[in-house]
């Protein structure tokens, strides 16, 4: 994440250029090489490399919304959400934030709500939130119930006004132990987890999926009996783990 305000000729074209660096990629499935990369001893990793998710620039005013963090907690329908907002204006902003929980793809089913009157110093403050909502639906194998975090700021004086929302389920992953025996626990029932080892590389672009490849991946897994879908070696993509969201994997 970079601030590019001072780099930006305002009324004037801009361009964003983007180098990607693999110094020691190969072609073989050898995961134990290391080569020099300056002072760096570093592994050698498959020979392609690129954008891995979304590139996006947004615009905002001096006070806005940094990020929406949800935390699980174990008691499934209930979490903590943590709104960071930013403030570069250099004096302290005073308005009030309101975090309203509702269900993905129906925002008028509001399940949750709450304001609070927030002084934002100049730099930056965290508000934290803790949402109990006994009649949400926790998110399960199979059943993938979501819910959406949205966080709204406005101040006082009406100049600033910033939205942010965050996508998440109630559930809660554990692992307990039962006559001596260590075992895994989603929402306090005993599970059992069964996966193929994806690689985490895709058809036609190596390292990134496509949403049909997904849907696809998806489904396959249910055909086959799978409940997870186990990311190994290469990095778990964003769009994956949110098709796994709503795919109930």
């Amino acid at each position: 994440e970079i601030d590019i305000t001072d780099a930006v000729s305002y009324g004037a074209q801009n361009s964003l250029d983007i180098r990607i660096t693999d110094p020691v990629g190969n072609f073989d499935w050898n995961n134990n090489l290391m080569y020099r990369w300056g002072k760096n001893n570093v592994p050698a990793y498959h020979g392609f490399g690129g954008i891995t998710g979304r590139v996006f620039l947004r615009a905002t005013d001096p006070v806005h919304i940094d990020d929406v963090y949800v935390r699980n907690l174990p008691k499934v329908t209930e979490a903590d959400v943590f709104v960071t907002i930013g403030n570069s204006s250099g004096e302290t902003k005073n308005g009030s934030l309101t975090l309203v929980i509702h269900e993905w793809n129906n925002p008028t089913a509001v399940l949750w709500k709450k304001t609070v009157v927030s002084s934002v110093p100049s730099d930056s403050a965290v508000f934290t939130f803790n949402v109990k909502a006994p009649k949400a639906k926790p998110w399960d194998i199979g059943k993938p119930n979501l819910y959406v975090a949205s966080a709204s700021f406005v101040s006082e004086d009406n100049t600033v006004a910033d939205t942010m929302n965050r996508r998440f389920g109630f559930r809660w992953f554990d692992i307990a132990k039962k006559d001596g025996d260590e075992r895994f626990y989603l929402n306090s029932k005993r599970i059992f987890l069964f996966s193929p080892m994806n690689r985490g590389f895709w058809p036609k672009n190596g390292i990134f999926p496509t949403p049909d490849m997904l849907k696809r991946n998806m489904q396959t897994l249910k055909d086959m009996g799978f409940n997870m879908f186990l990311m190994n070696q290469a990095i778990g993509q964003e769009y994956a783990i949110r098709a796994c969201d709503e795919a109930g994997i």
